[in-house]
């Protein structure tokens, strides 16, 4: 019989080799959320020239509670993170968005939200 161990949250292995490529490019008007299926282990967004900023947050919840940031108009942001979800917010600003995941589901990772302290993310 064959065993085949699905990877937890904390599989530092998965997080050490080569991530599995998730691309898109959109117009950020209102809010849009970005959910995978497997862990994140990096992602990068490029902001479009003369198409305004976007904001980043990890919850919905992020972008009223000022746990967000800004990415101005013709800029580059990278981060590693183990998160399943980014969302995204502008006022018609284009953007593409590359995400590299890992072989993690997304339902073995913990529910980010403050008051299972995620303090910061929403």
């Amino acid at each position: 019989m064959t065993y085949n161990p699905i990877p937890g949250f904390n599989s530092m292995p998965e997080y050490l080799i080569s991530a599995v490529p998730w691309l898109t490019s959109s117009i950020a008007s209102d809010i849009i959320r970005h959910r995978f299926d497997h862990v994140m282990k990096t992602f990068t967004i490029v902001t479009g020239a003369g198409s305004g900023s976007v904001s980043l947050a990890f919850t919905e919840n992020g972008f009223g509670s000022g746990n967000c940031f800004n990415i101005p108009e013709s800029s580059t942001f990278s981060a590693d993170v183990r998160a399943t979800e980014l969302w995204l917010s502008g006022s018609g600003a284009s953007y593409s968005l590359f995400v590299g995941l890992t072989a993690i589901p997304s339902k073995n990772a913990p529910r980010m939200t403050g008051s299972l302290g995620f303090s910061g993310v929403g």
